[in-house]
């Protein structure tokens, strides 16, 4: 898991690096964090 949160992490800091608020940059992650876990075929692409 601890590549997952290294990849989601810098998902946030792009999305703040974009100029994203805070508060969406952490929703964000969170959406995609909790997508990830639901369906982790979807890392691997298949």
């Amino acid at each position: 898991m601890d590549y997952l949160n290294i990849h989601l992490d810098g998902f946030q800091q792009h999305l703040l690096d974009e100029g994203y608020a805070p508060s969406a940059a952490k929703n964000y992650r969170f959406r995609a964090s909790t997508f990830l876990k639901a369906n982790p075929n979807a890392i691997n692409g298949t």
